[in-house]
């Protein structure tokens, strides 16, 4: 880990209104703790557009292409945001986890749904951390010859 850090914890909390994530904690060797309080400030998922100061093309066409993704098409917007907010989840993206749990409100996704999408995003990512454990099997195996 970075700078002799010990660990880190991020959790997130639900309730009627709202999916967040709640708490980051990183131990350094110097022992001082930093907070994702200190690292995603709420203020900026506003401020995204922000982002093109300095090329706003580049923004405008990555904004452009990132909505026509979440309009409707075989999938509906409802659908969309549930695999929006498991993606967050899976990659992990406070903001992006705040933006969809709120798209995920607005279109009617109940909070036991987001939670079922969640899940189904962790049972693929631990999936995917298991299968690439043969990785290891197979390394081993060619040792071990």
């Amino acid at each position: 880990m970075p700078n002799g850090g010990s660990g880190y914890f991020l959790y997130t909390v639900w309730n009627d209104k709202m999916c967040r994530s709640v708490s980051f904690m990183w131990k350094t060797s110097q022992q001082k703790d930093i907070s994702l309080a200190d690292y995603y400030n709420d203020d900026d998922l506003p401020r995204f557009a922000e982002i093109g100061r300095e090329r706003p093309d580049l923004r405008d066409k990555f904004f452009a292409y990132y909505g026509a993704t979440l309009e409707a098409g075989e999938l509906t917007k409802r659908e969309k945001a549930l695999i929006g907010l498991a993606v967050a989840h899976a990659i992990p993206c406070a903001y992006c986890i705040d933006s969809f749990a709120q798209t995920c409100l607005e279109a009617g996704v109940s909070t036991a749904q987001m939670v079922e999408a969640i899940h189904v995003a962790a049972g693929i990512r631990g999936g995917a951390t298991l299968i690439h454990g043969l990785q290891t099997l197979n390394a081993v195996d060619k040792v071990s010859m």
